[in-house]
């Protein structure tokens, strides 16, 4: 069902320059999914249709033709009415829906994505999508493509259960966290982190911490730097429902084995029926932050307890996905070809919104700011 590398660059190429006809014969069966960025950089870097069952899809990205000398108006027009998928970011459709999703045939779909939480004032799903939207791709777990769940797919039993290994070996330091956008919204994400260092040290690396030491994003320094941490702060900017990112999920496939401490999320359900068994701490399971301190250091000082946190390790194994499958695109290109019954939902508007969020009353946010105009 696939089509070569270079076949599907042509294409794409030959799209956004007009030399080729959407209509045209020579593109067969190829599937086009219209992105919709507020940046005009390559939407289509987001998406890696190689593994999928159905590998006939291309990504164009429509900021690329808003040159009219370059590109002409029919070009842009040609683009969408070949598309199978209109696929807009929320915050786009938040700011102004635009005449791509308003003006769709029966037979487009158009599905709206968002990487980030409702508690974002442009994450929420404003009314005017109620009744145009046909399938969402969002971190919920009643999202028609949840965007994080893949990692529950990317979990397997080991076929040879390995033998136990001491997990604290070598480990000197205490908890480790990189952040790097120092606002958050729901509760003070940095007031919490300072708390917690009172009872166990704490390193933050980032633009709210020490200078990243790894900022290039070079894997051996990031392994060196993290094997000698127990525990990485997993913390959320947001705490809203099913809100789990790679700040969690990655501990589980890096060769550093930290242990997590999380803080996301309305309910410890929401980690617990996705991660291995015992394989992550979390701040609710604590009266305070003080005796979540002193468990950390427990744990620190307690190899067999502190190893227990690890025993998921000999029978199961997660695996590490690159950011080009963060979105699901082998979902979104079985639903172009496929093209499933998928009715436009009329209630949008109040399945995604920050009721589903709620403040932590232990940290509240000190001064508050227009969370339209930032994100992370």
């Amino acid at each position: 069902m696939g089509h070569s590398e270079t076949t599907e660059r042509d294409i794409l190429e030959g799209v956004e320059s007009n030399s080729i006809r959407i209509n045209q014969s020579d593109i067969g069966n190829i599937k086009i999914i219209l992105g919709n960025r507020a940046t005009p950089d390559p939407f289509q870097r987001y998406f890696n249709f190689t593994p999928c069952e159905y590998s006939n899809c291309v990504v164009v990205n429509p900021y690329r033709l808003q040159d009219s000398s370059t590109y002409p108006r029919a070009s842009q027009l040609a683009v969408t009415n070949a598309a199978n998928i209109v696929l807009a970011q929320i915050h786009q459709a938040f700011i102004k829906p635009t005449d791509q999703m308003l003006n769709l045939r029966p037979d487009q779909y158009l599905a709206i994505f968002s990487w980030e939480a409702t508690s974002w004032n442009d994450n929420t799903f404003p009314p005017q999508l109620d009744g145009l939207v046909n399938f969402t791709i969002t971190h919920r777990d009643t999202s028609d493509v949840p965007s994080w769940h893949f990692y529950k797919g990317c979990r397997y039993k080991r076929k040879t259960k390995l033998q136990a290994t001491n997990y604290a070996h070598n480990k000197t330091k205490v908890a480790l966290a990189f952040i790097s956008h120092c606002q958050s919204i729901n509760y003070d994400r940095l007031k919490m982190v300072e708390a917690l260092s009172k009872y166990v040290p704490v390193d933050v690396y980032g633009a709210c911490g020490k200078p990243d030491p790894c900022s290039n994003g070079n894997k051996s320094c990031l392994y060196e730097l993290s094997k000698k941490y127990y525990f990485y702060l997993s913390f959320e900017n947001s705490l809203c429902k099913d809100y789990i990112t790679e700040k969690f999920w990655e501990r589980f496939s890096e060769p550093a084995n930290m242990v997590p401490v999380a803080m996301g999320g309305l309910q410890i359900e929401e980690y617990s029926k996705l991660a291995p068994e015992n394989s992550f701490i979390h701040v609710r399971n604590f009266t305070s932050i003080a005796e979540l301190g002193n468990h950390l250091w427990y744990l620190v000082t307690n190899e067999a307890a502190y190893n227990r946190y690890h025993q998921w390790r000999e029978t199961w194994e997660v695996t590490n996905l690159k950011l080009s499958m963060w979105l699901p695109a082998c979902e979104l290109c079985r639903i172009a070809n496929e093209k499933p019954h998928m009715p436009a939902d009329k209630t949008l508007s109040c399945k995604y919104n920050d009721k589903h969020c709620e403040n932590y009353a232990a940290f509240p946010m000190s001064n508050k700011f227009n969370s339209a105009k930032w994100y992370i």
